[in-house]
């Protein structure tokens, strides 16, 4: 039986309040596989389940509630939808990497927003240059009107993320970024996270993390990080993220 356990952090200690389980019932729907939190909303991806499914839990005085299932429009089996999702205000974009509209999992995402309590799909994202086994949407992340994913079987392995940007209700692809110089298949874009117009990608393959910055309307690739001490399979850069000046990276 999976779960998701919730913790807050109560006179400066971290305490465990509450574990949440699937609405469905225990089964092989790899429930938590995916989680984002933003104020009081919990969403919780189970890629697992048929073509995969994502569930919406609210926080009611104390205790955390369900609300709502959500699924894609046009989802077949082992989409993974869910895989990967990630929240912002009342938007939620939620990655289907197996999906298969260029190909077998070349990839897609796809954009719900929140309307009077209620979550509706509004679109449904892919590449321009779709491709199979790309894996688009295997990481996103989402900041305000920016949106980074992660397409890390892009040209066999060696990886590329995508920018999109909302223009009105329309959410715009604007660049792929690729890095200027990794191993081969270093899986660029299995992990990504963007912040104030600062996008951090990993390279788990390569040992390794790049950091884009947006100048001019252009996004200018400004440093390639590693760790001090890492050795073959370190597999740094597997997981990222950034808040204000600090980058921690997995």
């Amino acid at each position: 039986k999976r779960q998701i356990h919730i913790f807050e952090r109560i006179d400066n200690i971290w305490t465990h309040k509450e574990k949440l389980s699937s609405p469905e019932g225990p089964q092989n729907d790899s429930f938590g596989k995916s989680v984002s939190i933003e104020g009081d909303t919990i969403a919780v991806g189970a890629p697992g389940l048929g073509n995969g499914a994502v569930y919406i839990f609210e926080k009611n005085n104390t205790n955390w509630v369900f609300k709502q299932r959500l699924s894609s429009s046009d989802g077949a089996a082992f989409d993974n939808f869910g895989n990967a999702i990630s929240m912002d205000n009342n938007t939620l974009v939620i990655g289907a990497y197996f999906d298969d509209d260029y190909g077998f999992s070349s990839g897609s995402a796809y954009i719900f927003e929140r309307s009077n309590g209620s979550w509706e799909e509004k679109q449904k994202l892919v590449p321009k240059s779709g491709y199979y086994y790309n894996n688009f949407g295997r990481s996103l992340s989402l900041d305000n009107d920016y949106l980074i994913i992660g397409s890390p079987g892009y040209l066999a392995g060696a990886g590329a993320v995508y920018i999109f940007k909302k223009n009105n209700t329309t959410w715009e692809e604007t660049d792929r970024l690729t890095p200027s110089s990794t191993v081969q298949q270093a899986y660029f874009g299995n992990t990504v996270d963007i912040e104030n117009e600062i996008s951090v990608v990993g390279a788990w393959a390569d040992n390794s993390a790049f950091i884009f910055s947006k100048e001019n309307n252009i996004w200018i690739e400004k440093q390639k990080i590693t760790a001090d001490d890492t050795f073959e399979n370190y597999t740094f850069g597997s997981h990222i993220s950034i808040e204000n000046d600090v980058i921690v990276v997995g």
